[in-house]
């Protein structure tokens, strides 16, 4: 047991043995000490309550079970809603884990009845309830009418004025991660005779927009950001359904009021800006604003003006921009790299004469030192490549990204990636050497420390060996190397190697089948393991001779992937078998033969069970096939 650390400033001096003493006997003994401490000193109370049930509960589920297990304390002790709410909050700050449906019950049932009486704890609440709508969105269905402005029951609308910081993140929650459920509103059939539950659902729809058109007519100065805020994320995330179609004509108007106030104008537009009607008076409203507005203001001024960027409008923008461009304050710069993203988008579309003007912003923007501001950089890089024919200056601009912070060096990466993929060739001479170099040389991003990064690499290096016309050893080593790294850079590495194996010498071939076969295992995850099939299937698309010890690898590997319970992996491998030369298997060991027909018979066996319990889409897409690759094998060797 670690020692005690100092108490922060207020806080019972009885706490700390007192938790201490949890740890030794009875956690609960923890939930009795948040009555008297400090908000610092529950989160040392809650560490030992959760290090004490540790040494009782086993597995990756303890700090579940912690949280489950003092919200149940909770809900038994004789707290005040402040004290209850507040402790269930920092346990949450500590555990930032999945919330179990279980769990998440036993939370709203705690949480919900306090949260409409006035206190301070209603922030806790709201904290706590995020954190369930966001790790455990099912849960929350069941409460969304006690929830949002349904029925005229009480709701977060109404808390808006005194607790808006709060409310808009469990708002956006509650849509942001529920947008299968929203997809399925329907308006009220009238001559149904019962009310479906995509029916029951579109009649929350309609009672929200109503509410929030309401709300929006009515609203004071200072709550109307944050009610913008709601509306944007209502429309954003309901925008599958029929109903969304109606949301314009519902909203439009309220909407429009704000966007003539200076601190509302920002959320007005970007609800605006999900409509497909561009406000006459968005761009010189906005570009004004800009002119003014604070960093912060700006940057998001930035984005939303985006959302309208066209190669015409390139003019109207670009003295602002090279002014933000050169700004002091980090945020207008990022908002201006966004802006120039879109608008190199554009041009690379549908060129004009402002194309050389944007262009020149890049490199000015590629050595700051704001991580945003690089991110958009590398996002922006494949256009500007486009634009720029891809020159010298294209590869002197990706020096500076490869050599920023962890998530700059990936976000370069996939840059290149994209470019690559949206090319389908491997590149110019200048773009080969920086390849060469700094994507899969000793230095190189495949090498890098963090594992995201490693990742994005992979994929540049499995798109770039996709497209080649010729075969390059080192890649390969690289990528077999690579196949026993992390599956988020294993997954890419194995396509990489199935790519070069058309185009790999004999020798190579057998040495990377057996690699790749190693992916198969059914402790892979899904991608990783079809990806490995695709690998294995490529060496029927080779164009020069395959050994035959090299054939009978990759017949056994087919064969073994029947045993998937993948279709998809079931589909490659059958495809690969049908697509097996004659010549092939009368040159195949008689027991190699003898091993797949097996391995075809039992797979056929057990088809037409497994269909009949695949998902709709599953038989759809991969199970049919399956069955009707099976018939062709069987029956072609039958005959």
């Amino acid at each position: 047991m670690p020692p005690a650390r100092p108490l922060a400033d207020g806080a019972s001096p009885s706490l700390a043995p007192r938790a201490e003493r949890a740890a030794a006997c009875a956690p609960t003994s923890v939930v009795a000490a948040v009555s008297d401490c400090a908000d610092a000193d529950v989160d040392y109370a809650l560490q030992q309550a959760v290090r004490a049930l540790r040494e009782h509960v086993g597995g990756k589920q303890v700090h579940a079970q912690a949280v489950a297990q003092v919200a149940r304390w909770l809900s038994d002790a004789d707290l005040s809603h402040t004290q209850a709410s507040r402790t269930l909050a920092r346990l949450t700050s500590l555990w930032t884990g999945r919330v179990s449906p279980a769990l998440a019950r036993t939370l709203l049932d705690l949480l919900l009845p306090p949260l409409w009486v006035p206190g301070e704890h209603v922030d806790a609440c709201l904290g706590v309830l995020t954190h369930v709508a966001c790790t455990c969105p099912s849960a929350m269905v069941p409460v969304l009418p006690r929830l949002l402005p349904i029925g005229g029951s009480p709701n977060l609308l109404a808390l808006l004025a005194s607790h808006a910081a709060a409310v808009v993140p469990l708002w956006q929650a509650l849509f942001a991660r529920s947008e299968g459920l929203w997809a399925m509103a329907r308006p009220s059939a009238k001559t149904a005779t019962f009310t479906s539950h995509s029916e029951r659902v579109g009649a929350w729809v309609l009672d929200t927009r109503g509410a929030l058109a309401r709300a929006l007519d009515q609203a004071p100065p200072d709550t109307a950001a944050s009610l913008l805020q709601c509306v944007d994320a209502f429309v954003t995330h309901t925008h599958a359904s029929p109903l969304h179609s109606s949301h314009a004509d519902a909203l439009r108007a309220s909407v429009e009021r704000w966007s003539a106030v200076p601190t509302t104008m920002v959320d007005a537009y970007r609800v605006l800006s999900r409509w497909p009607e561009t406000p006459a008076d968005a761009m010189p409203r906005l570009l004004s604003l800009l002119h003014t507005a604070a960093p912060g203001v700006a940057e998001q001024a930035w984005r939303v003006a985006a959302e309208w960027a066209t190669e015409a409008c390139a003019s109207a923008w670009l003295t602002q921009l090279e002014s933000d461009v050169a700004a002091s304050a980090p945020q207008r710069r990022t908002g201006a790299a966004y802006m120039l993203g879109r608008l190199l988008t554009a041009q690379s579309q549908h060129r004009t004469s402002d194309a050389e003007r944007l262009c020149a912003l890049v490199p000015r923007l590629c050595g700051d030192s704001h991580e945003p501001v690089l991110l958009e950089m590398c996002r922006l890089w494949p256009e500007y490549s486009q634009i720029q024919g891809f020159d010298v200056r294209c590869v002197a601009v990706l020096d500076p990204l490869r050599r920023g912070s962890a998530p700059v060096r990936a976000e370069c990466a996939r840059a290149v990636g994209v470019w690559v993929e949206r090319a389908a060739q491997p590149g110019p001479p200048a773009l080969q050497a920086w390849l060469s170099e700094h994507l899969w040389g000793a230095q190189g991003l495949v090498h890098d420390p963090a594992p995201t990064t490693r990742a994005r690499a992979m994929w540049a290096l499995a798109n770039w060996c996709a497209v080649t016309e010729h075969y390059a050893p080192v890649p390969q080593q690289v990528a077999l190397r690579a196949l026993t790294d992390d599956e988020r850079v294993s997954v890419h590495a194995v396509r990489a190697v199935g790519s070069l194996l058309r185009l790999a010498p004999a020798p190579v071939v057998e040495e990377a089948l057996r690699e790749a076969r190693v992916l198969m295992a059914q402790d892979h995850a899904p991608k990783v393991r079809w990806n490995a099939m695709a690998c294995i299937a490529r060496v029927l698309e080779r164009e020069q001779s395959t050994p035959p010890a090299a054939w009978a690898v990759g017949v056994e590997c087919m064969a073994a992937a029947l045993d998937d319970p993948l279709f998809k992996v079931k589909r490659i491998a059958l495809q690969a078998l049908v697509g097996v030369p004659e010549d092939v298997w009368d040159v195949l060991p008689g027991a190699t033969r003898a091993a797949v027909r097996a391995a075809v018979e039992a797979a056929q066996a057990q088809l037409d069970v497994a269909v009949q319990h695949a998902t709709f889409s599953e038989a759809q897409l991969h199970a049919r096939d399956c069955v009707a690759l099976v018939q062709q094998l069987t029956t072609a060797w039958t005959t």
